[in-house]
């Protein structure tokens, strides 16, 4: 669960864990690491780093490590076999933003989006563009927050909606400094951001750490981790919003987590299927198993999913209730919709052991068959968190800690 504002006060916390070595026989044939961080001039910890597989490559961003200590965007490819990094950028802190966080996403030209979580001109972070002439990457800096009723501290990862505008979410800042959702729209090659919605009113959400997601009308949904009328050890449980555009943004509230059965702390970005169903993870809650949150002991966390009805009500109906342990814990990272409809994701388990690998499977009658098919062992990774990506049958992600230096890893799955 991340309770700070940043992702770095995350890994301070994690960095203590001691790796539990839990592996199954079978895991070392199946699991492979493709990259094996090991800190500056290298890349360290990829907090919520998913990848982006682009033109065969896999893109991604370390939150530390690089000439500076203050991250890196990295590139892996495939070499007969051996995957090759390179290293397109290292952050140095200053006005071109420090320790970036969450995916990378790319426009039709190949230049890479990413957000940092500090740095810039006020040190609230920045949105960045990266470029490729001639095999020379340039940041360029689109956005630096912190200024105003701006939003601060960028963790989620970006989304580009059907006209080339960008949107985002900020954890803090805005009007009430509960974190903010905000479009970034180009006008003759200058970026200009506008806070479509500040949280943190009554009964609204706040900290937003998880990205956005846009349905084919446009409408915007995402989660925060806390906030709402329902009360979770001292926070609130969290909500689901959406946003609409009519005659400038409003929220509607799509649904309130209320703890006990139900889920608490919903940090990451939804999915949603060609049916308008969405799709998420909380990561406690759940009314099973025993999981430590921070300094208190909670359940391990859910699987939902929001189904729309009439009259712009929405219906929870949960999937997978985590019962820690062997069964998994912590569901901390946005999931992933394959093409037969099954769901795929990543129980973190922070602070118990080194986290796994999961499906649900869509069952005749209804039902879901949930199955936690890999768990890493520290050595091959520990602790993912960014979410997985699916290519020609393959299984890629990340991890935060494991490998030979505890600094994560980028793998492959072969199921």
């Amino acid at each position: 669960m991340q309770f700070a504002v940043t992702g770095r006060s995350l890994v301070v916390f994690l960095g203590t864990a001691i790796f539990a070595l839990a592996a199954i026989g079978a895991n070392a044939q199946t699991e492979t690491v493709l990259h094996d961080f090991t800190g500056s001039p290298d890349g360290a910890y990829l907090q919520s780093s998913a990848l982006l597989p682009l033109a065969g490559a896999l893109y991604g961003v370390a939150e530390f490590g690089g000439a500076d200590d203050h991250g890196i965007v990295f590139k892996l490819t495939n070499s007969n076999g051996t995957w090759d990094e390179t290293i397109l950028y290292s952050f140095t802190g200053g006005a071109d933003g420090s320790y970036p966080i969450g995916a990378l996403i790319a426009d039709k030209a190949g230049n890479l989006y990413g957000v940092t979580d500090a740095g810039g001109s006020q040190n609230a972070g920045v949105v960045f563009e990266l470029s490729n002439s001639a095999g020379s990457w340039q940041e360029t800096v689109l956005h630096n927050f912190g200024s105003g009723f701006d939003g601060a501290n960028p963790q989620g990862p970006l989304v580009f909606d059907a006209h080339g505008n960008l949107f985002g979410t900020t954890v803090i800042g805005g009007g009430l400094n509960g974190g903010t959702v905000y479009e970034m729209t180009p006008v003759n090659g200058v970026w200009n951001e506008t806070v479509l919605h500040s949280f943190g009113g009554t009964n609204d959400g706040y900290l937003v750490y998880g990205g956005l997601t846009l349905d084919a009308k446009g409408n915007v949904y995402g989660t925060t981790q806390a906030g709402g009328s329902n009360p979770c050890m001292g926070l609130g449980c969290g909500i689901v919003f959406e946003l609409v555009a009519a005659n400038g943004w409003s929220e509607n509230i799509i649904h309130q987590f209320a703890g006990g059965s139900d889920g608490i702390n919903p940090n990451s970005k939804l999915v949603v299927d060609k049916s308008g169903n969405l799709y998420g993870s909380t990561a406690y809650g759940g009314g099973r198993g025993q999981c430590a949150a921070g300094i208190e002991t909670t359940t391990c966390g859910t699987i939902y999913e929001l189904s729309p009805g009439s009259n712009g009500t929405w219906t929870e109906r949960i999937l997978h209730r985590f019962t820690g342990g062997t069964g998994g814990s912590e569901p901390d990272s946005p999931l992933t919709l394959d093409s037969a409809g099954n769901l795929y994701g990543e129980t973190a388990q922070l602070g118990s052991n080194n986290g796994g690998l999961f499906r649900l499977s869509p069952q005749v009658g209804g039902g879901w068959a949930f199955k936690l098919f890999f768990t890493f062992d520290g050595a091959n990774g520990a602790n993912p968190e960014g979410g997985v990506r699916i290519v020609a049958g393959t299984i890629y992600g990340t991890t935060i800690y494991g490998g030979s230096q505890g600094q994560g890893v980028v793998f492959s799955f072969k199921p």
